[in-house]
């Protein structure tokens, strides 16, 4: 688990992001906002500066970008979805904004980030879907601006709506997406628990936590900071993480072996079908420092001809930190007999794949270090 909530704080396994010079690749941003009334005067704020946050977008990215606004109080609306090179639209759409009051504090908040992550399509209590899809090989950012608890759908808050926030925070990490959370505090409302949510987004996500009034400088300065890192699975013994790689070769880094001992690489082991074994996946770290996503795990019949996603199944998953020099993770799994193949993906929000991935798994584990495979053949023990 990547997170517990104790009371209204959360303790987090991954470390905060730090700040270092915008250079943030393609960029998928969804801004997340509160329009009560308790939000008036930061709203103010962002309306009188949304054009030097989507211009600081515009420029971090390269001008490969696209921004997401989802509002809420006690229900969500869906402003606007993914659509390329968006800023003319979003600057014309945030000085419009305004809603109804809650008529408690809590908010929808968590609901508001379900939707964003999960890229959910209009359902009770949401106008407008938000399907457009996170693009792999983008820097993925929720960016949550609010200054009340998190409440549901039924504007009240308790120990439901705090998990509803931690699966939230978690539904963002397994994505690669990373949670900016921007407070700006509410005497009115617990500014302690609530920035002990905010935090809790943030840390278990690898984004950044804030509190303060100008928030269209603070926006900008969380959603630029892009810390990326480089961690890598090898294609070959000489490959040092290139992207693209020159071959699509199987990996000298996946083994499937009988303990939780490494083993050398086999082109054919033995295990009795259900048997639990082991697959071992070395992993490289390129700099940047440590490097904190989600490893997973995935088999096939097909081989490097396997259509992606279709013919591949997922078959383990598992939260890794990747320090310098690298790690060793060890996936249990109950083994098959089969001529089949396994296929690993590095999912991590500070470490998007560096190319859109397509059907082709050939193309995808030369494009992207985050992506290698090899095939195993399983036979059965012998008598």
């Amino acid at each position: 688990m990547l997170a517990v909530v104790v009371a209204a704080a959360w303790l987090v396994a991954p470390p905060a992001a730090t700040a270092q010079a915008a250079d943030c690749g393609p960029m998928d941003v969804a801004l997340v906002l509160d329009t009560t009334a308790s939000m008036d005067a930061a709203l103010d704020d962002l309306k009188a500066g949304i054009g030097g946050v989507t211009s600081a977008i515009e420029t971090a990215s390269g001008g490969d970008y696209r921004i997401g606004l989802i509002t809420f109080d006690n229900e969500v609306q869906v402003r606007s979805a993914f659509v390329p090179g968006n800023k003319a639209a979003i600057d014309t759409v945030v000085p419009t904004l305004s809603g109804p009051t809650g008529t408690n504090l809590p908010e929808a908040s968590d609901e508001a980030v379900h939707t964003a992550v999960r890229t959910l399509g209009v359902r009770p209590h949401q106008s407008g879907g938000f399907t457009a899809g996170w693009r792999s090989q983008a820097t993925k950012a929720v960016v949550l601006v609010t200054d009340a608890l998190p409440g549901g759908f039924d504007d009240l808050h308790g120990p439901a709506d705090l998990a509803s926030a931690q699966a939230a925070g978690q539904a963002a990490f397994d994505r690669g997406i990373r949670i900016h959370a921007v407070h700006p505090p509410n005497p009115a409302d617990d500014p302690v628990a609530v920035g002990a949510v905010m935090a809790g987004y943030a840390g278990s996500t690898g984004g950044i936590s804030v509190t303060g009034t100008e928030i269209a400088d603070l926006i900008t300065g969380v959603v630029t900071t892009c810390r990326r890192t480089d961690a890598f699975v090898r294609d070959a013994v000489a490959d040092v993480g290139a992207e693209p790689g020159a071959v699509a070769s199987q990996s000298p880094d996946i083994s499937l072996c009988p303990g939780q001992v490494w083993c050398a690489p086999a082109a054919e082991v033995t295990a009795d079908p259900g048997t639990g074994v082991f697959v071992h996946v070395r992993m490289s770290n390129a700099g940047g420092g440590t490097s904190v996503g989600v490893l997973k795990l995935y088999r096939s019949l097909f081989h490097g001809n396997g259509q992606w996603p279709l013919q591949w199944s997922q078959i383990g998953a598992v939260p890794v930190s990747v320090p310098a020099g690298g790690k060793t993770v060890v996936l249990p799994w109950a083994s098959v007999v089969a001529d089949q193949s396994f296929l690993v993906r590095w999912v991590s929000g500070s470490d998007p794949m560096a190319f859109a991935e397509g059907s082709g798994i050939s193309f995808n584990v030369r494009s992207n270090n985050n992506v290698a495979w090899r095939r195993i053949v399983v036979n059965p023990e012998p008598g």
